[in-house]
């Protein structure tokens, strides 16, 4: 009988470490959501969630989700409305471009090459007035 129980916390203690060695615990905040392949996770406190190691996840700040759908509906709600879906697209801007070069951008550099290497042999500055002026006849 003592031979069984041994035997049954060597390998309960085995099995544990196998697992433990698959797994790893993520931190999740309050106010944060887990999102895993086939379940979503919402927390009340700062807690620990064990995810197996292969497993994909990712954490969403609860407001971000909440504000998302909110200017989701908005929209849906102007859509019926000529003057208030001007309104809504001229105020929220539904597809952030930071970060990203525009096309105008990337074609007016391309001008500039075949002058790169070169250097700058004077600067002539005149003035032109503002309304009446052209700068395009100073060259």
């Amino acid at each position: 009988m003592i031979y069984r129980i041994v035997l049954f916390a060597q390998l309960f203690f085995v099995f544990g470490l196998a697992m433990a060695q698959q797994s790893h615990k993520v931190f999740v905040k309050h106010g944060s959501i887990l999102i895993l392949p086939d379940t979503v996770i919402t927390v009340e406190k700062d807690t620990f969630v064990q995810v197996l190691q292969d497993v994909p996840y990712e954490i969403k700040d609860l407001s971000d989700i909440k504000s998302q759908s909110f200017y989701d509906s908005l929209g849906i709600k102007t859509r019926n409305n000529r003057l208030t879906n001007l309104l809504f697209r001229s105020l929220v801007v539904t597809s952030p471009s930071a970060g990203k070069d525009s096309i105008d951008f990337q074609q007016s550099e391309s001008i500039f090459l075949p002058y790169e290497g070169k250097v700058i042999g004077r600067i002539r500055i005149k003035k032109v007035r503002v309304l009446a002026g052209s700068v395009f006849d100073t060259l």
